[in-house]
């Protein structure tokens, strides 16, 4: 769908949401977004007067593209911990390659505030609420395998953490490592997607008595 078949609205939240996810919040300016939009600053303004309400459905649609799939998948009751790990790796990558932007993007808006800001946790605490309902299911598979003696124990966050680290941080330093070995975007994400089945091993490796 190009610019001309895009209702005003749609453009500049696909405007916001780029300019956003390339400059975070601080960075992004409304006459950015309204350019991009292909738009006069007015407009913007008649339809969105306030930069927080564009950050805040900007963000939404950013969290939702990292982690949407992987919360069903997490939640899921019809997989097994085995299949779990493959499929989450499987979504990270998938996910990353097309939006490579992404994992800096939400550490930064996420952590840029002071954790006792009572303002910011109230913004996260819907996505925090989700992860949470959706780990006590994987929590309570891992607990289970842990009880029947096939797998060794192991703490909720630090697994999430092992995985998470695993896919995202490649991600995170990708600019270091293009630049470094001069490998430009499609070639990075073709090594990214060879590593999968690497990834997956050492994910279940760590499960191991």
């Amino acid at each position: 769908m190009n610019n001309t078949e895009k209702t005003v609205e749609e453009r500049i939240l696909d405007a916001a949401y780029h300019t956003f996810v390339e400059k975070g919040y601080e960075g992004a300016k409304m006459r950015d977004i309204a350019s991009r939009a292909d738009i006069n600053i007015s407009m913007l303004h008649y339809y969105y007067r306030s930069k927080d309400n564009l950050f805040d459905i900007a963000f939404s649609r950013a969290f939702e593209n990292v982690y949407g799939e992987i919360l069903k998948i997490l939640s899921s009751r019809d997989m097994n911990i085995h299949d779990k790990i493959i499929a989450i790796v499987d979504q990270y990558i998938s996910s990353l390659t097309e939006n490579p932007l992404l994992p800096g993007f939400l550490i930064r808006e996420i952590t840029k505030n002071d954790i006792k800001d009572k303002e910011a946790r109230q913004k996260f605490a819907p996505y925090r609420e989700q992860l949470f309902k959706a780990a006590a299911v994987l929590e309570s598979q891992l607990k289970d395998e842990v009880s029947k003696g096939n797998i060794r124990s192991v703490n909720l966050m630090e697994f999430l953490m092992d995985i998470e680290s695993v896919c995202m941080y490649p991600f995170l330093n990708r600019g270091l490592w293009q630049r470094v070995f001069d490998v430009p975007d499609e070639e990075f994400n073709q090594k990214m997607r060879s590593r999968k089945e690497t990834f997956i091993n050492n994910i279940l490796k760590s499960l191991e008595k």
